[in-house]
């Protein structure tokens, strides 16, 4: 008997109902165009992908609530049926004064010139201070038309997925604009039922300290950040390879990973500006918060779901080489561990009614600690859209003008060249610090 997916309560997951996810996360795809493919065809195509993309998984095209929701209770996250189709908002910005796609990547594909309140679909942007009753679509795109060529933004509802989740969507979506259908597998994949995909602890548990990077202090005074933006840099290849070199000397695990050494650099780096801006007030320590996809430790690679968790560490890091802080970033990598602190996380997270007082990164406090998010693993780069498209993508981009969050960072997917962006939110004294930092530069350049 065939499955049926039609209907979405196998979609109720635990983590979905964390109010902090409650927002969307977006990737701006640059695609170049010739001058003989008309809007019309590019967006005619792009529904017929999107119409293929929904009969394969339908709850792409349906919305969230959020049922048994009061003052005390966060309630249950559910995604329901919505219009049947995956909304797509169209904007010609070809003579909005919007650079061109050639202008574009001469630049470097800075965010100060992919303002979200221009290239990101309007719910996407309001939805996280909205009133729960607003309308919150699974997934949005915004295909934004400059001269030679398309910026398009695909957006994705958190509370249903994390970025790893969204990368899968675009792969499914690539294969849609190519005319070719999901195997059976990722078809049951993408609908698989979330209910029971991670196995909480006994009934009997109760959190110790292992839950303390996590859970909310009562009546803790508020931190003032001071106002901040968002900017990228970028490595080329050649630079990131010079940078896992200089790393790789350490002893302090087998091995370190680019991602490591890049998160590693930005880590150290920010802290050395923020010790010379403030002398007399930075911390001996500094705490990181490394995002962590879990998938890979629980068996379920192509899972769509929500599978983040953090890892943590506090180090003097500026005495530090960068070797050594790469290395012990890689030993944060711990499987047993990490699977034990998901489990605890989601166990307590399950029995709470208000289910804000539990956050990952909760005894963080930005003006001196960092947080990396790496988007490396997604395939966006290297993923064939079709000649209506463009075929592959110039670049991937998180959007610019997000909500300022300083001492945050992320590490994009690396381009068919090798060159990965590296977005980083900081005050005007830490980017400018950062842009005349020589070991900085000796890997990385500011793009904007």
């Amino acid at each position: 008997m065939e499955a049926d997916f039609s209907q979405f309560d196998h979609l109720v997951d635990i983590f979905g109902n964390m109010p902090f996810i409650k927002r969307y996360m977006a990737l701006v795809l640059a695609f170049s165009l010739p001058a003989s493919q008309s809007q019309e065809s590019v967006v005619s195509d792009l529904e017929a992908s999107l119409r293929r993309l929904t009969a394969a998984i339908p709850w792409l095209a349906g919305k969230v609530i959020y049922e048994g929701r009061d003052d005390t209770h966060t309630g249950t996250r559910k995604i329901v049926r919505n219009e049947g189709k995956i909304p797509l908002i169209v904007k010609d910005l070809s003579s909005e004064g919007v650079p061109s796609i050639e202008d574009l990547a001469r630049t470097g594909f800075p965010l100060s010139m992919l303002q979200a309140e221009v290239l990101v679909p309007p719910i996407a942007l309001t939805w996280h201070s909205d009133g729960y009753d607003k309308l919150a679509p699974v997934l949005l795109l915004q295909a934004n038309f400059v001269q030679g060529g398309m910026l398009l933004t695909i957006a994705g509802n958190h509370s249903t997925m994390d970025m790893t989740g969204l990368g899968i969507v675009i792969e499914h979506l690539a294969k849609a604009c190519r005319n070719e259908a999901l195997t059976d597998d990722e078809v049951r994949q993408a609908n698989a039922d979330r209910r029971e995909i991670v196995a909480l602890l006994e009934k009997d548990y109760q959190p110790g300290n292992e839950l303390d990077d996590s859970l909310i202090v009562p009546n803790a005074p508020a931190i003032s950040l001071e106002p901040a933006e968002w900017v990228s840099f970028s490595l080329s290849g050649s630079g990131s390879s010079a940078l896992k070199t200089a790393a790789a000397e350490q002893s302090v695990a087998p091995y370190v990973s680019t991602d490591d050494a890049i998160s590693a650099l930005f880590w150290q780096r920010t802290c050395v500006a923020r010790s010379n801006i403030h002398p007399d007030a930075f911390p001996a320590t500094s705490l990181l918060a490394r995002t962590v996809s879990a998938r890979p430790y629980l068996g379920i690679d192509s899972y769509l779901g929500h599978m983040v968790d953090c890892v943590y560490s506090r180090l003097e890091i500026t005495k530090m080489s960068l070797g050594d802080l790469a290395g012990r970033l890689r030993l944060l990598l711990n499987k047993d561990k990490i699977i034990r602190h998901l489990r605890a996380y989601l166990t307590v997270l399950d029995r709470m009614e208000d289910k804000s007082l539990i956050i990952s990164g909760a005894q963080l406090n930005l003006n001196w600690d960092f947080v990396v998010s790496s988007y490396g693993n997604l395939k966006t780069s290297r993923l064939d859209f079709g000649a209506s498209m463009g075929g592959y993508t110039l670049a991937v981009r998180v959007p610019g003008g997000m909500p300022a969050a300083p001492g945050c960072s992320i590490i994009l997917p690396a381009d068919r060249n090798g060159d990965i962006s590296v977005a980083l939110c900081g005050t005007e004294k830490e980017i400018a610090a950062l842009k005349e930092d020589d070991v900085l530069g000796k890997y990385a350049a500011y793009v904007g």
